[in-house]
């Protein structure tokens, strides 16, 4: 025989129910506030990131000097130079000179021996080595090496319709790190595919035509690298002018920032 349900023992199933009816919502909208917080925070560290990243690209940039064509000097922990070219007396000694290739205009005696000291290391292509003195290392495309603290990627550098630096001479660029920025100075060289799987902050880019990238060709170079920071170079001695530089920052599509020459 079934019994009935009745009175205070009837009522309990009854509020279990209605409890549990009025619990799913809550519970739902809870789990969605604080996936809404977990986004918000989320969304917070991203742009105090960005924030922190842009912040140390811009410490960067104050460290970056132009020398004219595609000379370069980064200031930090160690002093690096590319292709040191029309020095003027009393510049800044290098603990690290990176030469791209034998061209006279890359590779010069006697520009390298203004800069250079006892302790200086020079990293470049073995054609350029009959031309220096010092602790010379040389390098190739695809090599990766730690010079005096600097992590240093070698990268190809050539022409693509031109022949002014055949890629069978096994000329080069540099990705070089520096107080955790990825600094690409190309070289001489066109646009060229291997660019597009450089993982870079700031691209050093050539914009003269001639004997290396048009500023259109090297606007398309920048979108394919997408650095944080692109600088216009080898334009204003030999072949361009600024004029090339300010094609290049309107067209690249990336952050540019044309520097102006520094005499020392």
């Amino acid at each position: 025989m079934r019994k009935r349900l009745t009175g205070s023992r009837l009522a309990m199933p009854v509020a279990l129910c209605l409890l549990a009816c009025l619990w799913a919502p809550v519970s739902g909208d809870s789990q969605a506030t604080q996936q809404g917080q977990a986004s918000e925070e989320k969304g917070k560290t991203l742009e105090r990131e960005e924030k922190s990243q842009e912040l140390g690209l811009d410490r960067m940039l104050k460290k970056i000097h132009w020398l004219g064509h595609a000379s370069f000097r980064i200031e930090g922990e160690t002093t690096v130079y590319f292709d040191p070219f029309r020095l003027k007396k009393g510049a800044a000694a290098a603990d690290v000179i990176c030469v791209s290739h034998s061209h006279s205009d890359h590779c010069s005696p006697e520009d390298i021996k203004l800069i250079q000291k006892k302790e200086t290391v020079l990293v470049t292509t073995s054609d350029c080595v009959k031309k220096l003195s010092g602790e010379v290392v040389t390098v190739k495309p695809g090599d990766t090496l730690t010079v005096k603290g600097l992590k240093i990627q070698v990268v190809p550098a050539y022409n693509t319709n031109k022949k002014f630096h055949p890629r069978d001479k096994g000329w080069v660029g540099f990705v070089v790190t520096v107080e955790g920025q990825r600094v690409y100075h190309t070289g001489d060289t066109d646009f060229i595919p291997e660019m597009k799987k450089l993982d870079v902050d700031v691209a050093l880019l050539p914009v003269s035509g001639t004997y290396v990238m048009t500023a259109e060709e090297a606007a398309q170079a920048a979108k394919a690298i997408a650095p944080r920071l692109a600088i216009p170079m080898h334009y204003g001695t030999i072949v361009g002018d600024e004029k090339d530089a300010l094609t290049f920052k309107e067209k690249s599509g990336v952050r540019v920032e044309i520097l102006r020459r520094e005499t020392r």
